[in-house]
């Protein structure tokens, strides 16, 4: 197994424990706008285009859905205070 489609698999192991064959990912809600999750969808980019598997588009759609909707400062940087009360208390 050459180097990249080993780490393609590593990559797509570890993903499959969150994703869900419907494009859910396990323990995510939309409306804790926690832009943790955001960073690791960064990984659903290759491993969709490498296997065409719709639960990835699906969790890059959903993914998507919250940085439309994720409440930004008056600078239109993305605001996290929503996530710090959630964690916080």
């Amino acid at each position: 197994m050459e180097k990249d489609e080993h780490y393609h698999e590593i990559v797509r192991r570890h993903l499959d424990l969150f994703i869900r064959e419907d494009g859910t990912i396990k323990g995510y809600s939309l409306d804790e706008y926690n832009l943790d999750h955001i960073n690791e969808g960064k990984n659903l980019f290759k491993l969709w285009r490498k296997t065409k598997d719709s639960k990835y588009k699906k969790a890059l759609d959903l993914l998507y859905t919250q940085l439309k909707g994720q409440p930004r400062t008056s600078e239109e940087d993305f605001g996290i205070r929503r996530f710090i009360r959630f964690r916080c208390g």
